[in-house]
């Protein structure tokens, strides 16, 4: 898996989103996140921005995202914040 290329403010915000999300995810939901990242990246150190990012670029995987964490990402602007920052990048 490639090496996410984001600036070091969505880097930030992306981690706040993820620590609130993991504070209040339940084991079923952590889980999955984690059986995704073995199928996407197994046997691999793997990043939660990378995973995030991956799914994101592949419709197909979008869905396999927790529902919650990826409604946090929506709701506390950083899937936004993610699009102004590739926009700004070129």
């Amino acid at each position: 898996m490639k090496k996410a290329n984001l600036s070091v403010s969505v880097r930030v915000a992306f981690h706040a989103v993820y620590r609130e999300w993991v504070a209040s995810a339940n084991d079923d939901e952590y889980q999955r996140l984690m059986v995704l990242r073995e199928q996407i990246a197994p046997g691999e150190v793997c990043s939660a921005v990378s995973l995030v990012l991956h799914c994101l670029e592949q419709s197909e995987l979008v869905n396999r995202l927790p529902s919650r964490l990826y409604q946090l990402l929506q709701e506390r602007g950083w899937l936004q914040a993610l699009d102004d920052d590739r926009a700004a990048a070129g």
